[in-house]
């Protein structure tokens, strides 16, 4: 056998190896760096106009939301204010789930308030942490004339003048 040949071969060898070590870096870095997106989902499917009737909407004219533990939902619904007074958006919004404390949601608008008597569609975005027990929850979406905030790691709790201005029960399924 000739000298050459063996050392291409270790040469060969060498260079694999390290080939599959960076390679395998490289996408460890990037599954790390990008897993966020496979965490979200958007509900594209759009919310009827609210009315007096029905005044919060879900997408597809819908009771119910399906989400994935852990995973962030983004969808639009609508809203409609049957009140004299403005109600508040960013910080006068409370959503109470029986058996699912630990539902987090944030509203992504930059609306303050829905004037009285009108109608608008907000974005909204709910992720159910990973240890809420799968099954169908009823809650109540609420806003209020007030606007209120609680401490970190407190649970959000509007203040007793606080008058719920619009409310609607939905269910949210936990898969």
């Amino acid at each position: 056998m000739n000298k050459g040949t063996i050392e291409l071969s270790a040469s060969a060898i060498v260079i694999l190896i390290l080939a599959l070590t960076v390679l395998g870096l490289i996408i460890g870095f990037l599954t790390t760096k990008f897993a966020f997106l496979t965490n979200k989902i958007t509900i594209t499917e759009p919310a009827p106009e609210a009315t007096s009737e029905i005044p919060i909407t879900l997408p597809g004219g819908k009771n119910t939301i399906e989400l994935q533990k852990n995973t962030q939902a983004s969808f639009e619904i609508g809203i409609y204010n049957p009140s004299a007074s403005p109600a508040k958006i960013k910080k006068g919004t409370l959503l109470e789930c029986t058996g699912a404390a630990e539902l987090f949601y944030t509203l992504q608008t930059p609306v303050e308030e829905i004037k009285p008597y009108t109608k608008t569609k907000i974005p909204i975005t709910l992720m159910p942490a990973g240890d809420i027990p799968s099954g169908e929850y009823g809650c109540a979406l609420k806003f209020y004339d007030l606007e209120f905030t609680s401490a970190e790691g407190e649970r959000q709790q509007p203040p007793p003048q606080a008058k719920t201005l619009i409310e609607r029960t939905i269910f949210i399924t936990i898969k």
